[in-house]
Protein backbone atom coordinates (compact mmCIF):
# COMPACT_ATOMS: atom_id res chain seq x y z
CA UNK A 1 0.00 0.00 0.00
CA UNK A 2 1.35 3.46 -0.79
CA UNK A 3 2.14 6.27 1.95
CA UNK A 4 -1.02 8.50 1.95
CA UNK A 5 1.51 11.21 2.64
CA UNK A 6 3.58 10.37 -1.00
CA UNK A 7 0.29 10.20 -2.92
CA UNK A 8 -1.08 13.25 -1.09
CA UNK A 9 1.87 14.89 -2.94
CA UNK A 10 1.52 13.35 -5.95
CA UNK A 11 -1.99 14.83 -6.34
CA UNK A 12 -0.61 18.24 -4.62
CA UNK A 13 1.89 18.47 -7.01
CA UNK A 14 -0.57 18.27 -10.61
CA UNK A 15 -0.77 21.13 -13.18
CA UNK A 16 -3.12 23.75 -11.90
CA UNK A 17 -5.11 23.33 -15.71
CA UNK A 18 -5.67 19.58 -15.01
CA UNK A 19 -6.40 20.46 -10.98
CA UNK A 20 -8.66 23.04 -11.56
CA UNK A 21 -11.69 20.84 -13.93
CA UNK A 22 -10.26 16.80 -12.64
CA UNK A 23 -14.21 16.24 -11.84
CA UNK A 24 -15.96 17.51 -14.51
CA UNK A 25 -15.03 15.14 -16.81
CA UNK A 26 -16.09 12.33 -14.26
CA UNK A 27 -19.16 14.15 -13.67
CA UNK A 28 -19.87 14.10 -17.39
CA UNK A 29 -19.32 10.36 -18.16
CA UNK A 30 -21.56 9.84 -15.10
CA UNK A 31 -24.38 11.74 -16.39
CA UNK A 32 -23.99 10.10 -19.74
CA UNK A 33 -23.61 6.82 -18.60
CA UNK A 34 -25.66 6.19 -15.80
CA UNK A 35 -29.07 4.27 -16.14
CA UNK A 36 -31.48 7.05 -16.50
CA UNK A 37 -35.63 6.42 -14.70
CA UNK A 38 -38.40 6.40 -16.39
CA UNK A 39 -39.35 9.91 -16.89
CA UNK A 40 -42.91 9.55 -16.13
CA UNK A 41 -41.73 8.44 -12.28
CA UNK A 42 -39.18 11.09 -12.08
CA UNK A 43 -41.82 13.87 -13.32
CA UNK A 44 -44.07 12.43 -10.44
CA UNK A 45 -41.41 12.58 -8.10
CA UNK A 46 -40.82 16.08 -9.04
CA UNK A 47 -44.64 17.05 -8.94
CA UNK A 48 -44.77 15.72 -5.30
CA UNK A 49 -41.42 17.57 -4.22
CA UNK A 50 -43.10 20.46 -5.40
CA UNK A 51 -45.08 20.41 -1.77
CA UNK A 52 -42.06 22.58 -0.25
CA UNK A 53 -41.32 25.71 -1.97
CA UNK A 54 -38.15 26.28 -3.80
CA UNK A 55 -37.07 29.05 -1.71
CA UNK A 56 -37.26 26.82 1.69
CA UNK A 57 -35.05 24.03 0.37
CA UNK A 58 -31.56 23.68 0.58
CA UNK A 59 -28.85 24.04 -2.28
CA UNK A 60 -26.70 26.64 -4.64
CA UNK A 61 -29.00 29.19 -6.28
CA UNK A 62 -27.40 29.24 -9.70
CA UNK A 63 -27.46 32.74 -11.49
CA UNK A 64 -26.42 34.86 -14.06
CA UNK A 65 -25.23 38.59 -14.98
CA UNK A 66 -24.36 41.16 -17.08
CA UNK A 67 -20.86 41.59 -16.54
CA UNK A 68 -19.11 44.73 -17.45
CA UNK A 69 -15.95 42.61 -18.81
CA UNK A 70 -14.03 46.01 -19.88
CA UNK A 71 -14.03 47.73 -16.45
CA UNK A 72 -12.96 44.24 -14.73
CA UNK A 73 -10.29 44.13 -17.33
CA UNK A 74 -9.14 48.16 -17.01
CA UNK A 75 -9.82 49.10 -13.42
CA UNK A 76 -10.87 46.59 -11.14
CA UNK A 77 -8.00 44.48 -12.04
CA UNK A 78 -5.12 46.94 -12.31
CA UNK A 79 -6.52 48.16 -8.61
CA UNK A 80 -6.59 44.69 -7.39
CA UNK A 81 -2.19 44.36 -8.63
CA UNK A 82 -2.09 48.09 -7.36
CA UNK A 83 -2.70 46.76 -3.78
CA UNK A 84 -5.26 47.15 -0.70
CA UNK A 85 -4.76 51.15 -0.88
CA UNK A 86 -6.41 51.50 -3.93
CA UNK A 87 -9.38 53.83 -4.25
CA UNK A 88 -12.16 50.84 -5.86
CA UNK A 89 -10.09 48.50 -3.52
CA UNK A 90 -10.28 50.04 -0.29
CA UNK A 91 -13.60 50.56 -0.30
CA UNK A 92 -14.28 46.98 -1.14
CA UNK A 93 -12.43 46.16 1.60
CA UNK A 94 -14.43 48.55 4.08
CA UNK A 95 -17.87 47.09 2.99
CA UNK A 96 -16.63 43.35 3.29
CA UNK A 97 -15.28 43.77 7.18
CA UNK A 98 -18.43 46.07 7.75
CA UNK A 99 -20.57 42.75 6.16
CA UNK A 100 -18.74 40.41 7.00
CA UNK A 101 -17.85 41.66 10.37
CA UNK A 102 -13.94 40.61 10.08
CA UNK A 103 -10.82 42.69 10.47
CA UNK A 104 -8.72 41.25 7.15
CA UNK A 105 -6.62 43.99 6.11
CA UNK A 106 -5.12 42.66 2.82
CA UNK A 107 -2.02 43.59 3.44
CA UNK A 108 0.50 43.15 0.63
CA UNK A 109 -2.79 42.38 -1.95
CA UNK A 110 -0.79 44.08 -4.89
CA UNK A 111 1.88 41.43 -4.74
CA UNK A 112 -0.58 38.24 -4.53
CA UNK A 113 -2.80 39.74 -7.13
CA UNK A 114 0.57 40.38 -9.15
CA UNK A 115 0.67 37.14 -9.48
CA UNK A 116 -2.11 36.07 -11.88
CA UNK A 117 -3.12 36.68 -15.55
CA UNK A 118 -5.06 39.73 -16.90
CA UNK A 119 -8.45 38.61 -16.34
CA UNK A 120 -7.49 37.70 -12.62
CA UNK A 121 -8.71 33.78 -13.56
CA UNK A 122 -5.34 32.38 -12.27
CA UNK A 123 -2.49 32.18 -10.08
CA UNK A 124 1.22 29.87 -9.73
CA UNK A 125 -0.14 30.62 -6.17
CA UNK A 126 -2.83 27.99 -6.39
CA UNK A 127 -5.70 28.32 -3.36
CA UNK A 128 -3.02 27.16 -1.06
CA UNK A 129 -1.06 30.24 0.52
CA UNK A 130 -1.37 32.78 3.37
CA UNK A 131 -0.07 36.26 3.16
CA UNK A 132 1.56 37.46 6.34
CA UNK A 133 3.35 40.01 7.80
CA UNK A 134 6.73 39.21 9.84
CA UNK A 135 9.45 40.61 11.19
CA UNK A 136 11.21 40.86 7.93
CA UNK A 137 7.98 41.84 6.73
CA UNK A 138 5.75 40.37 3.89
CA UNK A 139 5.55 36.91 2.83
CA UNK A 140 3.63 34.87 0.60
CA UNK A 141 3.92 31.15 2.17
CA UNK A 142 2.79 28.74 -0.58
CA UNK A 143 0.78 25.46 0.43
CA UNK A 144 0.16 27.17 4.07
CA UNK A 145 -2.84 25.17 5.42
CA UNK A 146 -6.06 27.48 4.91
CA UNK A 147 -6.94 27.21 8.79
CA UNK A 148 -4.42 29.10 9.92
CA UNK A 149 -5.47 32.44 11.92
CA UNK A 150 -2.71 34.87 10.90
CA UNK A 151 -2.67 37.30 7.84
CA UNK A 152 -5.19 35.87 4.98
CA UNK A 153 -5.31 33.66 1.87
CA UNK A 154 -7.32 32.24 -0.58
CA UNK A 155 -10.92 32.39 0.99
CA UNK A 156 -10.10 35.91 2.01
CA UNK A 157 -9.58 37.01 -0.95
CA UNK A 158 -12.23 35.03 -3.05
CA UNK A 159 -14.74 36.90 -0.67
CA UNK A 160 -12.95 40.37 -1.75
CA UNK A 161 -12.97 39.31 -5.87
CA UNK A 162 -17.11 38.78 -5.46
CA UNK A 163 -17.52 42.10 -3.78
CA UNK A 164 -15.31 43.91 -6.36
CA UNK A 165 -16.86 41.59 -9.12
CA UNK A 166 -20.61 42.68 -7.85
CA UNK A 167 -20.17 46.26 -8.54
CA UNK A 168 -19.60 45.40 -12.74
CA UNK A 169 -23.04 43.00 -12.58
CA UNK A 170 -26.19 44.25 -13.56
CA UNK A 171 -29.48 42.81 -15.10
CA UNK A 172 -29.01 39.77 -12.96
CA UNK A 173 -31.69 36.73 -13.15
CA UNK A 174 -31.94 33.88 -10.36
CA UNK A 175 -32.46 30.42 -12.20
CA UNK A 176 -32.82 28.50 -9.38
CA UNK A 177 -30.96 25.02 -7.77
CA UNK A 178 -29.09 24.88 -11.07
CA UNK A 179 -25.22 24.22 -10.05
CA UNK A 180 -23.95 23.44 -13.44
CA UNK A 181 -25.13 26.18 -16.29
CA UNK A 182 -24.26 23.57 -19.18
CA UNK A 183 -26.49 20.99 -17.32
CA UNK A 184 -29.84 22.76 -18.79
CA UNK A 185 -28.86 22.38 -22.19
CA UNK A 186 -27.52 18.71 -21.48
CA UNK A 187 -30.88 17.78 -19.95
CA UNK A 188 -32.60 18.12 -23.22
CA UNK A 189 -30.43 15.21 -24.49
CA UNK A 190 -33.34 12.87 -24.64
CA UNK A 191 -35.27 14.73 -27.11
CA UNK A 192 -34.65 15.81 -30.69
CA UNK A 193 -33.34 19.30 -30.39
CA UNK A 194 -29.85 19.13 -31.73
CA UNK A 195 -27.55 21.69 -29.79
CA UNK A 196 -24.76 23.29 -31.61
CA UNK A 197 -21.72 22.13 -30.31
CA UNK A 198 -20.09 26.34 -30.26
CA UNK A 199 -23.52 26.99 -27.68
CA UNK A 200 -22.32 24.08 -25.58
CA UNK A 201 -18.76 25.30 -25.42
CA UNK A 202 -19.77 28.61 -24.46
CA UNK A 203 -21.90 27.56 -22.20
CA UNK A 204 -18.91 25.79 -20.56
CA UNK A 205 -16.62 28.44 -20.99
CA UNK A 206 -19.26 30.35 -19.04
CA UNK A 207 -19.40 27.63 -16.71
CA UNK A 208 -15.86 27.11 -16.02
CA UNK A 209 -13.27 29.98 -17.08
CA UNK A 210 -12.60 31.88 -13.42
CA UNK A 211 -13.60 28.70 -11.60
CA UNK A 212 -10.44 29.24 -9.65
CA UNK A 213 -12.92 31.87 -7.09
CA UNK A 214 -15.80 29.02 -7.07
CA UNK A 215 -14.88 27.89 -3.35
CA UNK A 216 -16.72 25.44 -1.17
CA UNK A 217 -17.02 27.63 2.05
CA UNK A 218 -20.58 27.34 3.10
CA UNK A 219 -21.98 24.93 0.35
CA UNK A 220 -20.76 23.52 -3.17
CA UNK A 221 -20.53 25.05 -6.03
CA UNK A 222 -20.38 28.87 -4.48
CA UNK A 223 -18.74 31.90 -6.12
CA UNK A 224 -18.27 32.78 -9.56
CA UNK A 225 -17.71 29.97 -12.05
CA UNK A 226 -16.73 32.07 -14.90
CA UNK A 227 -17.52 34.87 -17.65
CA UNK A 228 -17.51 35.46 -21.03
CA UNK A 229 -16.31 38.64 -23.04
CA UNK A 230 -18.69 41.14 -24.92
CA UNK A 231 -17.07 39.16 -28.73
CA UNK A 232 -17.90 35.73 -26.56
CA UNK A 233 -21.28 37.00 -25.29
CA UNK A 234 -22.86 38.46 -28.91
CA UNK A 235 -22.19 34.50 -29.93
CA UNK A 236 -23.88 33.05 -27.29
CA UNK A 237 -27.08 35.50 -27.64
CA UNK A 238 -27.23 34.73 -31.39
CA UNK A 239 -26.84 30.46 -30.96
CA UNK A 240 -29.35 31.01 -28.23
CA UNK A 241 -31.65 32.82 -30.22
CA UNK A 242 -31.11 30.56 -32.96
CA UNK A 243 -32.03 27.19 -30.96
CA UNK A 244 -35.27 29.03 -29.48
CA UNK A 245 -36.23 29.86 -33.16
CA UNK A 246 -35.59 26.20 -34.42
CA UNK A 247 -38.98 24.24 -35.12
CA UNK A 248 -37.82 21.46 -32.89
CA UNK A 249 -37.60 23.89 -29.89
CA UNK A 250 -41.08 24.49 -30.18
CA UNK A 251 -41.97 20.37 -31.09
CA UNK A 252 -40.63 20.11 -27.37
CA UNK A 253 -43.13 18.00 -25.30
CA UNK A 254 -45.23 20.20 -22.78
CA UNK A 255 -45.94 17.68 -20.21
CA UNK A 256 -42.29 17.12 -19.36
CA UNK A 257 -41.59 18.95 -16.16
CA UNK A 258 -37.85 18.85 -16.32
CA UNK A 259 -37.79 19.94 -20.01
CA UNK A 260 -40.24 22.55 -19.46
CA UNK A 261 -38.07 23.76 -16.25
CA UNK A 262 -34.84 23.54 -18.36
CA UNK A 263 -36.80 25.72 -21.06
CA UNK A 264 -37.78 27.86 -18.46
CA UNK A 265 -34.62 28.89 -17.15
CA UNK A 266 -33.01 29.39 -20.22
CA UNK A 267 -35.06 31.64 -21.06
CA UNK A 268 -34.10 33.57 -18.46
CA UNK A 269 -30.29 32.82 -19.61
CA UNK A 270 -31.62 34.52 -22.90
CA UNK A 271 -33.45 37.25 -21.37
CA UNK A 272 -29.36 38.31 -19.40
CA UNK A 273 -28.19 37.46 -22.80
CA UNK A 274 -29.91 39.68 -24.80
CA UNK A 275 -29.39 42.85 -22.68
CA UNK A 276 -25.66 42.36 -22.10
CA UNK A 277 -25.54 42.29 -26.31
CA UNK A 278 -27.53 45.05 -26.45
CA UNK A 279 -25.26 47.09 -23.90
CA UNK A 280 -21.61 45.53 -25.67
CA UNK A 281 -21.32 43.86 -22.09
CA UNK A 282 -20.29 40.36 -21.02
CA UNK A 283 -21.76 37.66 -19.19
CA UNK A 284 -20.43 36.41 -15.79
CA UNK A 285 -22.41 33.04 -13.74
CA UNK A 286 -22.44 32.31 -10.04
CA UNK A 287 -23.63 30.85 -7.47
CA UNK A 288 -25.12 31.45 -4.51
CA UNK A 289 -23.33 35.38 -4.82
CA UNK A 290 -24.34 37.60 -2.38
CA UNK A 291 -25.87 40.19 -5.12
CA UNK A 292 -28.41 37.14 -6.08
CA UNK A 293 -30.06 38.01 -2.25
CA UNK A 294 -30.12 42.17 -2.55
Amino acid sequence: MKDSTQTAKQYANKDLEQRRTWYSPAAEAYNKARPHYPKALVNRVVELGRLVRPEESMGCLGGIGCFDFQRWCNEIVPALKSGEATSIVATAIAELQQRRRWGVTFRGLGSVCSTFDHELCESPLERFFRADVDENGLLVREREPLYRTSGWGYEELAALIEQLASTCITEVEVVGRTYRLPWLLRSLHDTDLELSENLLFLADKLDLWSQFWTHGSGGFGEGIHGWLNPEETAWFTELLDQLFESAAWEQLPQNDYIVNESQSKLRQVQRVANASTKAKRGLLWGGDLAIFYT
